[in-house]
């Protein structure tokens, strides 16, 4: 988390960085510090309604009146005749205003009109567990006179799923607003939606459409990148001398007395939460460790039936493999055991055929896919983790049963993967992390065999805690012994697919697995070769690259449309929590040795500055240098593994 504010120079910072709070309930407030919308999934309250995200309330357009003067305080991107491709156009242009902006401990901008001697703060709240958001503006008048002050601020609302843009027919469809008598409550949107605020301030209805506003991110991502924006008219008042300050609240649930969400009680309450988190982990003095236990808890999400992970934000929910993966860092480093035993026995009640689903769909509690070959195995691996950090025995005898189906489900097979003749496992196409049709990986994975052997050799670690006879120990010899396959003499590394017996020698990170787990299936001195080569091939300072840059089939920028995005998306592509387990195989067969500890730290220093600097760690990054951020801007993976890795390392 940034201490210090983010100050307006380079073009990077203007128009791509973005600030992301959330609320505990998979909802969360985001846009660019320039307070400019970008994307399609940006806007001061997306709100989880009837098991979706709704983007409810897009911004608020601010605007400053003294001596007759107007300044407009926010900004929107247009194109001219309706056409992306056409000439950009500002309007209004309030990003001239900003000095700074802070990300840390609630997104905060200042403007200064420098020639009225105005000054504005504005910070966002959102109160943890509760669907609403609150904008606080303080109004500084330094003019040495007196002299008048009108603001006026027009709250600009969506309504819609966060991933579809509002429409001039959706506009139409049954939107209203209703103002109190007090004209201090206004009741906006549609018929199956609508959003409450209040202010101190008078409201005063003038209901209007902005058209046609545009989100260069979504150009950029090949989808449809213009939106209407409903506004239903504008908070107001004036003053003469000295400070204002103003609270905008807005809520979707209706429960919610909007009248109680007091911004100086939610602040101090908001504080105290994050606090207290930082307080849970068990390095309590590291403040690097502390600011990634903060980060770490934006997504972890309650629902009724218990507590989930959102894999990324803006656009993932909860993913089976991006959860497990997740529970080791979010939640064990972090001293959050009970909500890591809550998560995984929520997944195992999705059990079938030995698989947990790929992913949680918005229409559960019906059927989900299981189309995932690998969720199931590091679902054991989440497990020792647990156990290792709390030595609960009780809950590994509750769930061993549940262990037992995956692992029948692996040897009888079912419709993602199954045991060959060998023990080893074959995977379907586009079951593994690699899992677009440009890596279809069908065959037996590498990595899918290293977590096999990986799983049934913690089920055996079990069955001894347990006293449980354990009756795979001929699989577990055959798995060891014919994962021999995998080792190219030639390249001194494996191979990363096995297909009809034809070797895929593509160079890619799922090797790294092999001797990055808790139970390797190879030894160290061909641990330290894998190493080597990975290194040699796929390092990068944000993470590993998905292929080497020799083969053929490399592609360095991720851009473009969807088409062009998954050819690079496990091509090339530089993912980041590809580093817990690289540096899990570095200290591994360097044994641990202070020194190695010490060149670990520096794998992942530029991966902590980043999220110091920018409040989260992304998805992915670009192969090909400067390695600019793609995808989800922040990413559970991502900063799981690297506070996974950090904390080996303190």
């Amino acid at each position: 988390m940034s201490e210090s504010p983010v100050m307006f120079k380079s073009d990077y910072v203007v128009w791509k960085a973005e600030y992301l709070i959330t609320n505990g309930l998979g909802g969360y407030a985001s846009s660019t510090i320039l307070n400019l919308n970008t994307r399609k999934y940006h806007g001061l309250l997306v709100a989880k309604h009837n098991n979706e995200r709704y983007v409810v309330f897009s911004c608020i357009d601010e605007r400053i009146e003294t001596d007759g003067k107007i300044y407009e305080l926010g900004t929107h991107h247009y194109k001219k005749d309706y056409d992306a491709n056409k000439e950009d156009i500002f309007h209004p242009q309030g990003f001239k205003f900003p000095v700074k902006s802070d990300i840390s401990p609630f997104p905060k901008f200042y403007y200064h009109i420098e020639d009225e001697g105005v000054a504005v703060e504005k910070e966002i709240l959102m109160p943890h567990g509760k669907n609403a958001v609150l904008v606080h503006y303080k109004i500084k008048n330094k003019c040495s006179h007196p002299r008048s002050i009108k603001f006026f601020l027009s709250p600009l609302l969506n309504m819609r799923n966060f991933h579809k843009n509002l429409h001039l027919s959706d506009l139409n469809e049954n939107f209203m607003t209703d103002v109190s008598e007090n004209q201090k409550h206004v009741l906006a949107g549609h018929k199956n939606l609508k959003l409450k605020f209040t202010s101190e301030l008078n409201f005063l209805k003038k209901e209007h459409i902005l058209w046609n506003t545009f989100y260069r991110e979504e150009k950029e991502r090949g989808y449809d990148c213009f939106e209407d924006l409903y506004c239903p008219g504008y908070f107001f008042d004036k003053f003469n001398e000295g400070e204002k300050e103003i609270t905008i609240i807005a809520t979707t649930d209706e429960n919610i007395k909007i009248e109680e969400l007091n911004y100086e009680t939610i602040r101090s309450n908001e504080i105290l939460r994050i606090k207290n988190l930082a307080n849970l982990t068990r390095n309590k003095g590291d403040k690097i460790f502390q600011n990634l236990s903060i980060l770490a808890d934006k997504f972890i999400i309650k629902h009724t039936d218990g507590y989930g992970i959102i894999a990324g934000y803006h656009w993932f929910d909860e993913w089976g493999r991006d959860t497990m993966l997740s529970i080791p860092g979010l939640c064990l480093t972090t001293g959050r055991y009970e909500i890591a035993k809550d998560i995984i026995k929520r997944w195992l009640n999705f059990l079938k055929d030995g698989l947990i689903p790929n992913f949680i769909p918005v229409n559960y509690p019906f059927e989900c896919p299981n189309n995932s070959s690998d969720a199931s195995l590091w679902l054991f691996n989440a497990v020792y983790h647990y156990y290792i950090y709390t030595k609960d025995v009780k809950f590994i005898e509750e769930i061993h049963q549940k262990l037992c189906e995956i692992t029948e489900g692996y040897i009888h097979g079912n419709s993602t993967c199954k045991m060959d003749a060998d023990c080893l496992i074959i995977s379907n196409p586009q079951t593994t992390w690699m899992d677009t049709k440009w890596t279809k990986r069908e065959g037996k994975c590498v990595e899918i065999n290293a977590l096999w052997f990986n799983a049934l050799s913690i089920l055996k670690f079990f069955g001894k805690l347990l006293n449980k006879k354990f009756i795979y120990e001929e699989i577990l010899e055959n798995v060891k012994r014919n994962f021999e396959i995998f080792w190219n003499v030639e390249k001194q590394c494996l191979y990363d697919v096995i297909s009809d017996n034809k070797m895929d020698e593509s160079i890619r990170p799922n090797q790294i697995f092999a001797t990055g787990l808790p139970f390797n299936v190879i030894d160290n001195e061909r641990g330290r070769k894998i190493f080597n080569v990975v290194f040699e091939e796929l390092y990068t300072p944000y993470g590993l690259r998905t292929l080497s840059k020799k083969d053929e089939n490399y592609i360095g920028i991720y851009e473009g449309n969807e088409e062009n995005r998954d050819k690079a998306y496990h091509n090339g592509t530089v993912w980041p929590f590809l580093t817990g387990s690289f540096i899990d195989a570095y200290l591994k067969i360097n044994n641990y040795s202070v020194e190695s500890k010490q060149n670990a730290m520096k794998f992942l220093t530029p991966l902590l500055e980043y999220s110091e600097k920018f409040g989260t760690i992304p998805e992915i990054f670009d192969g090909d240098f400067p390695h600019n951020p793609r995808g989800c801007i922040a990413q559970a993976w991502s900063v799981a593994e690297i506070l996974r890795a950090y904390s080996l390392l303190i």
